[in-house]
């Protein structure tokens, strides 16, 4: 039995659901192939406001309580001090059981008009020519399609070509029951590792132990030995609680890595195929979801505007890289926060990993919008060509390289900044450019408009 289409995604997660999904509703025809049947279970249960705000986006957010939600509006911490301490929870926070979670995002992808191949696994990938991808299911079932996404998961189905943004990490998990469990999550650190534990839904209590690699061969092999050492050490549990152990425990790889060959002309990898943000992020849905959409976006540029292609294509991998990059830098600053571990192997290696401060001559002065200015000229930011997404669209725009480095802007409030570029010219007058400017968005972002402007050095004021 051979059948054809468009695009065909492997995987069944988030990514993959998404990336189908949007694909579907561009016009496409599209297949996705999930070796297991649904529901089945899949660790990465904590989100953030993001993943709310993307659902909704796409107007699918009905799957967050399909998906077991629940939200949380305070946790329990003992990171920096020796004391657990409660703290207010990031708005948004919550726990989901991803079993359920993504058997819903993958109905609606069937809902949407994409067909779905679920409790079948992909046992070959073969690309027979330029943009003609043979592909073999259990079952005898052969697809041909234009264009593969490998959203596997962190095994992938395509060659990898990976560089790790991080300590060398383990999970171990299991799931409790019993009297005296907490009832918010809790985040405890460690002599050797740190723990995250929280309620979720229909499974019990996950605690989560995040190690060096090293620590199961410590322990000879022992992975259960391995994890309760680690739950004793982090101090997870109050005295006296009687938890039980109601499941295996399962060790997975927890490294920070990034892809750095993500995407071709008839490939794309999405989710953990693309690349694995460090855990205490707490952004794997969140990550997932983006990079589908990044990823539907470029593959309809692909399809549609094939002059735009090597555009497309440069924008999906800077995405990954600097996403890489920017988390690697920020999760590094939170180990280094433990004070009390700085001088343990576990911490001090991760903590390592800090962005060096910048010089003090390289911190950019705060500036605002000078309130006596008159007339105003170009500054020296300098102005480049950068791709960004446009609608459905990759789309090449001019941008502007802001010192301090970070990806060049295009857009600020999604109001395009070559456009005020274009209306000013030494000796423009101030309050023309204020004037113009609250003709096309709001007196509030006009000033905000400005004030970036001015601190950025876009404009200058030339006499004050």
């Amino acid at each position: 039995m051979t059948d054809a289409c468009d695009v065909l995604v492997v995987g069944g997660g988030p990514a993959g659901s998404i990336t189908a999904l949007e694909l579907a509703r561009l016009g496409y025809d599209v297949k996705l192939v999930e070796a297991l049947p649904m529901p089945r279970h899949h660790i990465g249960e904590s989100i953030t406001i993001g993943v709310h705000h993307q659902l909704s986006h796409l107007g699918i957010e009905s799957v967050l309580e399909s998906g077991g939600r629940q939200v949380f509006h305070a946790h329990e911490e003992r990171w920096t001090e020796s004391i657990m301490t409660l703290k207010p929870a990031a708005p948004g926070a919550a726990t989901i059981n991803r079993g359920m979670f993504d058997a819903a995002c993958l109905e609606r992808c069937s809902i949407d008009g994409v067909k779905v191949i679920a409790g079948r696994r992909t046992r070959s990938v073969k690309r027979v020519k330029p943009c003609e991808w043979h592909v073999t299911v259990e079952g005898g079932l052969a697809l041909h399609a234009r264009f593969v996404v490998d959203a596997a998961g962190k095994r992938g189905v395509l060659p990898r070509l990976r560089e790790t943004t991080g300590a060398r990490t383990i999970a171990l998990y299991g799931y409790w029951s019993g009297d005296g469990l907490p009832t918010l999550p809790r985040v405890f650190a460690g002599s050797a590792g740190w723990a995250w534990g929280a309620p979720i839904f229909g499974l019990g209590y996950n605690v989560t132990l995040f190690v060096d690699r090293t620590a199961i061969g410590r322990c000879g092999g022992d992975v259960h030995r391995a994890y309760m050492e680690g739950i004793s050490d982090a101090a997870i549990f109050d005295t006296g609680a009687g938890p039980v152990l109601r499941s295996d425990i399962v060790a997975c790889d927890a490294t920070a890595w990034f892809e750095k060959a993500s995407v071709g002309r008839d490939f794309i990898k999405i989710g953990e195929a693309a690349q694995s943000l460090d855990p205490l992020a707490s952004m794997g849905v969140q990550n997932a979801i983006q990079t589908a959409m990044w990823a539907s976006i470029v593959i309809n540029t692909v399809f549609r505007r094939p002059e735009a292609e090597a555009a497309a294509l440069g924008f999906f991998q800077d995405k990954i890289l600097s996403s890489a990059k920017s988390h690697a830098a920020a999760v590094a600053e939170i180990y280094a926060s433990n004070s009390e571990g700085a001088s343990l192997p576990f911490w001090a290696r991760r903590a390592a990993l800090r962005t060096p401060p910048m010089e003090d001559a390289e911190i950019l002065e705060v500036k605002t919008a000078p309130a006596t200015a008159t007339t105003i000229m170009r500054g020296s930011a300098p102005l480049v060509d950068h791709a960004c997404l446009c609608g459905s669209y990759v789309e090449t725009r001019r941008a502007i390289l802001v010192r301090g480095g970070g990806e060049p802007v295009a857009f600020l409030g999604g109001f395009a900044v070559a456009d005020v570029i274009n209306r000013i010219a030494e000796g423009c007058a101030f309050g023309e450019l204020q004037e113009w400017l609250a003709t096309q968005v709001s007196t509030r972002l006009a000033e905000r408009l400005l004030n970036w402007l001015f601190r950025n050095d876009v404009i200058r004021p030339i006499d004050v």
